[in-house]
């Protein structure tokens, strides 16, 4: 009974803060991998390979989903474990432009937004949100540019405009066992 007591508190009371938390290491996990490069900008590279393999991908394939697997593994957070972008967004989609103004949308820090990529016609880019200004989304995200290419040589901290995002899901709640 007392196991229920605290449960029942923890979700009433509790399960905002510790959601937080576990934002805030993501986040933190996530500013860890800014400054990645590739080595010839050829999707590859120590790190880059590293980062591939948690995917159980090779070197020169895209890398922007791999890390965000990456980063969520890093925090022990359950995810789609998977280098395609689409995969982030079958289950715990908690924005979708089609559905949603972005304007009444509040998304929180850790959440995953997807590029909507006309030339692939689909979701060809994934990022981590990490905070916001004003329009934009302040962002890390790999293999990416300086210019916000879905095909760039490294992982960097960015500035999306907020009405560009096709879709955001959130795994922050789902903690591996």
């Amino acid at each position: 009974m007392r196991h229920l007591l605290s449960l029942y508190l923890f979700l009433l009371l509790g399960f905002s803060s510790y959601s937080q938390d576990v934002r805030a290491k993501l986040v933190n996990t996530a500013y860890k991998y800014v400054g990645v490069k590739e080595a010839t900008n050829n999707n590859d590279g120590k790190q880059v390979e590293y980062i591939l393999s948690t995917v159980h991908l090779k070197k020169g394939n895209p890398w922007c989903a791999a890390l965000q697997a990456r980063i969520h593994d890093d925090v022990n957070i359950k995810n789609p474990h998977s280098g395609y972008s689409p995969d982030w967004f079958k289950t715990n989609v908690v924005y979708d432009k089609k559905k949603m103004s972005v304007t009444k949308f509040k998304a929180q820090n850790g959440q995953v937004f997807g590029l909507y990529i006309p030339s692939k016609g689909r979701i060809g880019h994934v990022g981590m949100i990490v905070g916001e200004y004003g329009n934009f989304y302040i962002t890390v995200e790999g293999n990416t540019n300086d210019a916000g290419s879905d095909e760039g040589e490294g992982c960097y901290k960015k500035l999306r405009m907020k009405n560009s995002i096709s879709k955001i899901s959130d795994y922050c709640i789902t903690i591996k066992n």
